[in-house]
C-alpha cells in the first residue's frame, strides 16, 4: 500500500487569482485599492455551460476546474521505467533509492500552478489589469511568459495532451512531469516567449465588462493572438508586424467590431464554460457562433481526431476543436 497523502482534487486552469475579476465588486475593490469582499477563490461569478446550454450562478472557486485531472498515481515499475528513458546516467542510482519507496506515489499538480501563481509573472498581470498599460520591457516579457503558461496550462491544450498520452500508451504522469520540466526550464520557455516579445502588442479597453472569459482563453490565429486581461482589458499580439523600440502601450477603446470578433473567437475556443455579467453571457448564449459551438460539442467526447490512417501509420490533429473561428481582421 502506497503513503498516505494529502493531495489537492481539482485542478484550475484559469487561477482564482485572476477569475475573481470577473465579480464586479471585487474588480471595482482591486482597481481602486480598497479592501477587496472577502478571498479570489469565494467570489460569484455567472458561468455559461457550453454543453448543458445554461447559465447558472457560481463561486470563483468551482470554474474553469477539473477534478483529477492534474492528480496522478505511479506505480514504482512506472517510475523506473520513465527515469531509465528520460534520466538514463541517473538510472543506477534510482534503483538503489528507489528500493525501500512505498507505492504508489502521487503526483499533485496544483502545487505547480500555485508556485508559478506566486511569481511576478502573475503579480504583473494584476498590476497591469489595474493600470491598464504596459510601462516596460519587463512588463512585457512578464506578461509574454503569462500567455505562454496559460496557453500550455488551458483546459483545451492539458486534456488534448493527456488524451494524446493515453492513446501512445503513455500514462498521464509523464505528461505532467514533462510539463513540470518545460515550465522550469528557461531556454524552452524563452523559445515560446521571444516571438511574443518581438511582435507588436495593442492594449483595448471596454467601458463596461464585456469581455467574458473562456477555459482556454488563449486565443491563437494566423496573424495574432487574442488574451482578455481583465473584464475591461484586451491584448492583442500582432504576430506578424514587428515590436518598435522602446514601444509604450497606452490602451485605447475597443470597437464594436473588434468585440464581435473577441466573442467570436472566445466561443470558438470553449470547452467547457464562459465566466462574466450575466447580461453578456445571456446576449452570447443567442449568439449563432454559441449555438453552432454547442451542437459539435454536445455530444462530442475527444480532444484530438485522426487526420489520416494508412496501415499503421497515424496522422493526428492534437486539439483539434479549440481555436476553431478563423482570423482576425479588426483593430
Amino acid at each position: 500500500m502506497g503513503k498516505t497523502v494529502q493531495i489537492t482534487s481539482r485542478t484550475h486552469y484559469n487561477p482564482c487569482l485572476w477569475t475573481a475579476l470577473w465579480n464586479r465588486e471585487y474588480y471595482q475593490a482591486f482597481v481602486t485599492g480598497t479592501p477587496l469582499p472577502g478571498k479570489a477563490r469565494r467570489q460569484a461569478v455567472h458561468a455559461l455551460n457550453i454543453k448543458s446550454d445554461s447559465i447558472i450562478a457560481q463561486i470563483t472557486e468551482n470554474v474553469h476546474v477539473d477534478k483529477g485531472m492534474g492528480i496522478a498515481e505511479i506505480s514504482k515499475e512506472q517510475a523506473e521505467a520513465f527515469c531509465q528513458r528520460h534520466r538514463p546516467e541517473m538510472y543506477e542510482k534510482f534503483l538503489l533509492e528507489n528500493t525501500h519507496e512505498e507505492y504508489p506515489i502521487y503526483l499533485d499538480f496544483e502545487n505547480v500552478f500555485t508556485a508559478i501563481e506566486n511569481t511576478p509573472v502573475y503579480k504583473t498581470l494584476l498590476e497591469v489589469t489595474k493600470k491598464h498599460r504596459i510601462d516596460s520591457l519587463e512588463e512585457k516579457t512578464f506578461l509574454a511568459n503569462f500567455i505562454a503558461i496559460q496557453n500550455m496550462r488551458s483546459h483545451s491544450v492539458m486534456n488534448a495532451m493527456i488524451e494524446w498520452g493515453d492513446e501512445i500508451g503513455s500514462p498521464k504522469f509523464e505528461h505532467l512531469i514533462m510539463l513540470k520540466w518545460m515550465l522550469s526550464d528557461p531556454v524552452f520557455m524563452m523559445k515560446l516567449v521571444m516571438p511574443l516579445i518581438n511582435s507588436k502588442w495593442s492594449l483595448f479597453f471596454t467601458e463596461e465588462a464585456d469581455l467574458a472569459l473562456c477555459d482556454s482563453p488563449i486565443l491563437i490565429a494566423k496573424s495574432d493572438i487574442l488574451v482578455a486581461l481583465s473584464p475591461r482589458l484586451l491584448l492583442k499580439i500582432h504576430k506578424n508586424i514587428p515590436s518598435q523600440r522602446n514601444e509604450i502601450y497606452p490602451a485605447r477603446k475597443l470597437s464594436g467590431s473588434g468585440l464581435k470578433d473577441y466573442r467570436v473567437r472566445t466561443i470558438g475556443n470553449t470547452f467547457r464554460e464562459i465566466i462574466g455579467r450575466k447580461e453578456t453571457l445571456e446576449f452570447w448564449r443567442s449568439a449563432p457562433e454559441f449555438r453552432k459551438r454547442y451542437e459539435r460539442l454536445r455530444s462530442q467526447t475527444k480532444y484530438n481526431k485522426i487526420l489520416h490512417k494508412s496501415g499503421n501509420e497515424e496522422l493526428w490533429v492534437i486539439n483539434a476543436l479549440a481555436n476553431v473561428h478563423g482570423e482576425s481582421t479588426e483593430d
